[in-house]
């Protein structure tokens, strides 16, 4: 599995421009300069990271988005501690992935249709806009799984959000940031059924620091 750090994406309206080339009988849609500076950045970091070369074949993408955090936020937190981040600007889920997946196709993966197994996440913001990214091969069985780890990860995910992340405990976030257990919310609407933790920063980097995330993303320390 590779892990990236991202930019966080191009908006749709900027990603695409369609044109009309002289001579031509229909118009052209074609990738904006802007889009292709992103592209360029993507592909920079995914070879720093020493991604070389695609997966080949199928894989499982995961990711989580996080818009820029304002500098109201604190005044926002105070009047709707649990959904302040709802007026937060931001570009949707459905646009950041198909920018994404363009921008990733040949150098992540080969093609976007090869990508069989997708999970999003848009994040409370805490900090500087950004994506973070993994990336799984689904050929073969999946690196370190074994059936006696599959069936511990069955059995994990029958237990409570409680049981499995309890009150206070300590976890690593996707960024690698260390946090404590303090609230769970359910899903707020019939379109979004998703549990979610909601964590307190424990690092020192800032104070009343907060991040809400679904618990699959958490890793327990």
């Amino acid at each position: 599995m590779i892990a990236l750090t991202l930019p966080y994406p191009v908006s749709a309206n900027r990603y695409w421009r369609t044109v009309w080339p002289q001579g031509c009988m229909q118009p052209v849609t074609m990738v904006s300069p802007e889009a292709e500076s992103y592209r360029k950045r993507v592909r920079r970091l995914a070879r720093e990271a020493g991604i070389l070369h695609p997966f080949q074949g199928r894989v499982s993408v995961s990711y989580v988005l996080y818009p820029k955090r304002p500098l109201d936020w604190k005044r926002r937190a105070r009047a709707n501690p649990a959904r302040w981040d709802d007026s937060v600007q931001c570009i949707d889920l459905d646009n950041a992935q198909k920018i994404l997946f363009d921008a990733l196709e040949g150098i992540v993966f080969e093609n976007d249709r090869l990508v069989r197994h997708i999970e999003g996440e848009r994040a409370v913001p805490d900090g500087e806009a950004r994506i973070e990214l993994w990336v799984e091969s689904m050929e073969g069985e999946r690196a370190g799984e074994t059936p006696a780890s599959r069936a511990e990860k069955v059995s994990e995910d029958a237990l409570s959000l409680p049981e499995r992340f309890p009150p206070n405990c300590r976890v690593r976030t996707p960024s690698g940031r260390l946090a404590e257990v303090r609230r769970y919310l359910n899903g707020s609407s019939k379109h979004d059924h998703f549990e979610r933790v909601i964590c307190e920063y424990v690092d020192d980097r800032r104070s009343d620091d907060w991040v809400t995330l679904q618990p699959h993303f958490l890793t327990r320390v």
